[in-house]
């Protein structure tokens, strides 16, 4: 064989070695993906039971806060911090890089787990999103489910009950089905031993340099309004804009 032909042969297989232990990375870094989603889902069906359970109590979970990270969560949301004020206390829900209520007000004397506490839950069922509902925004809850940003209202009350969530890769997953919801929808919080239903209202795609608009605490011209807001990323997979659900108060309060 020819040195010319040698030469060819060792390129065509360093070649194929290459394309296969990147498939072979591929397909390990799919599996260990598989295997986190399905971590999160379970958790957080068990979670959603629990609060059920314990409603009233508002329940506090204990979860390790390097656990089942999202991809691009350090990524700002881009809301002014000053917009609402934070409640007082030493768990005040401090703005954090990732655009939601911090959690740096809630972990353990250790630091080796993190404590949530739960609002309630959110579900909406013409999607099937059945989620716990944190009492903070900030990047470990929204790994669990949805999370109620500091300072907006309560739910059944006047303002605007301001959630955020992340749009899933996977199917179902968090709010990864929130663009499937229609005008007229229920959205609907169960908090403290009570179900408040919202009706969905509008839904838009607006720039992130626009979200203060949309989360303000009164809608002008329309004071005492019981109002929610449900804020994802989208499209799924980019999330270079923001998916904007809100609606009123249609019974609970």
């Amino acid at each position: 064989m020819s040195s010319h032909r040698k030469a060819l042969v060792l390129i065509l297989f360093f070649w194929f070695l290459s394309v296969f232990l990147h498939l072979s990375s591929e397909a390990g870094r799919s599996r260990d993906l598989r295997v986190q989603e399905d971590a999160r889902e379970d958790t957080v069906r068990d979670m959603v039971e629990r609060i059920r359970s314990e409603s009233g109590e508002s329940p506090e979970v204990f979860v390790d806060p390097d656990a089942l990270p999202v991809a691009g969560e350090e990524e700002s949301y881009d809301w002014p911090s000053d917009l609402f004020e934070p409640p007082a206390g030493p768990d005040n829900g401090r703005t954090s890089s990732d655009g939601g209520g911090s959690s740096d007000g809630h972990n353990t004397s250790d630091g080796s787990s993190q404590r949530l506490r739960a609002y309630g839950t959110i579900v909406i069922p013409s999607i099937g999103c059945e989620l716990p509902l944190w009492d903070g925004a900030g990047k470990v809850e929204l790994r669990y489910g949805a999370g109620r940003m500091p300072g907006s209202s309560e739910a059944g009350t006047p303002g605007n009950l301001v959630i955020f969530g992340h749009r899933m890769r996977r199917y179902g997953s968090i709010f990864n089905r929130l663009g499937e919801v229609c005008i007229g929808d229920s959205i609907v919080i169960e908090h403290s031993v009570q179900a408040f239903t919202y009706t969905v209202d509008a839904i838009e795609t607006i720039e992130p340099s626009s979200l203060s608009a949309y989360i303000g605490m009164e809608k002008e011209g329309d004071p005492g309004s019981c109002r929610i807001t449900l804020i994802t990323c989208t499209p799924i997979g980019v999330g270079s804009h923001r998916l904007i659900i809100t609606g009123h108060l249609a019974s609970g309060g």
